[in-house]
């Protein structure tokens, strides 16, 4: 009896385990083909054409790759964005290899220096502080037009911390609307509070980068907390309304301390001169001088006048004037 009801309970739960719709890419596809797309986008933005019309072609290389339509990737990707644990757990593995593949292709190499802070810790001087999942999948519908994060500070942060929040974009559209609102804030310890912030309006698929450095005012203030967040307003009209996502990836937010006054050198004496301050002698007193002596010893002022005259023809002289000519 009890083999009879353990039967009956575990055909009940897996006939309530939700199962993945059709036309939806199974976890370990939609993994290789995650892989393959990043690095389509990495390889896009490396070359020195047209970007768009280079990662247009690229992405879709991926989908013939991989025997797929763009319309069952989109779909795979609202699917898994409802579904976040499935998709958290698929793009650690996206990561990974990403990384190890974008390495043995040189695309970090290519792509310049817009990945000097690939590696960076939360320790140091310029330090990535970014603690929270590193993609974030937007849509512009009421659950998911939305994303935002706060860190309080500690002891790591410094006055005149400066900030960089990075990140790659990457929009998957049928209607036209692709405006989104990004903004960082930076809280300071004033009385009252101060909050200082930086805003961009997202409209293309590329690797942002908001930067936030203090006024004069602030660079001497203690920093409280940074925050920041991004919002895609809902769509007012049917072809807004048509399917839209926006993927960010490789979320980092970098802090920067404020560099150190230079410090002043001291300069050390000569070698040379102080070998020979021994050999300097010690003047005597000055010997004091009459009125009439000291007008004497002052510099006189000499000045140089300066004649200029009309060349003299001496065929034309008197011969007494002759003669003080050539006595000139």
């Amino acid at each position: 009896m009890k083999k009879v009801l353990l039967l009956l309970l575990f055909s009940f739960l897996v006939a309530c385990k939700p199962s993945r719709p059709g036309g939806i890419l199974s976890e370990k596809k939609m993994e290789n083909v995650l892989v393959d797309y990043h690095l389509a986008q990495g390889i896009a933005e490396a070359q020195s054409g047209n970007r768009e019309v280079d990662t247009y072609r690229n992405v879709h290389a991926v989908f013939l790759k991989h025997h797929i339509t763009e319309a069952e990737f989109d779909s795979s990707l609202v699917y898994y964005s409802i579904h976040a644990e499935k998709l958290s757990e698929i793009y650690k593995h996206v990561t990974a290899r990403v990384e190890a593949r974008a390495a043995m292709m040189g695309v970090e190499a290519q792509s310049g220096p817009q990945d000097i802070y690939e590696h960076l810790t939360s320790d140091g001087d310029t330090a990535n502080i970014w603690a929270d999942q590193k993609f974030c999948i937007m849509q512009p519908t009421k659950m998911q037009n939305l994303f935002r994060f706060h860190i309080p500070a500690d002891s790591s942060f410094h006055v005149g911390d400066r900030f960089l929040w990075r990140f790659r974009s990457n929009f998957r559209l049928q209607g036209n609307l692709r405006e989104v609102y990004f903004v960082l804030l930076v809280r300071y310890d004033t009385e009252p509070d101060t909050v200082a912030n930086v805003a961009i309006q997202l409209r293309d698929s590329r690797l942002q980068e908001i930067r936030y450095e203090p006024d004069t005012h602030l660079d001497t203030c203690r920093i409280k907390s940074v925050s920041g967040y991004a919002y895609w307003p809902l769509p007012e009209t049917r072809e807004e309304s048509m399917f839209s996502l926006l993927v960010l990836s490789d979320i980092s937010l970098i802090r920067f301390h404020r560099e150190p006054t230079e410090p002043i050198i001291e300069t050390q004496p000569d070698t040379a001169l102080v070998d020979t301050l021994n050999d300097i002698t010690t003047p005597e007193a000055p010997v004091r001088l009459s009125p009439s002596e000291l007008r004497e010893s002052q510099p006189r002022e000499q000045k140089q006048h300066i004649r200029r005259e009309t060349p003299v023809d001496p065929s034309l002289l008197r011969p007494g004037q002759r003669q003080q000519f050539r006595r000139r």
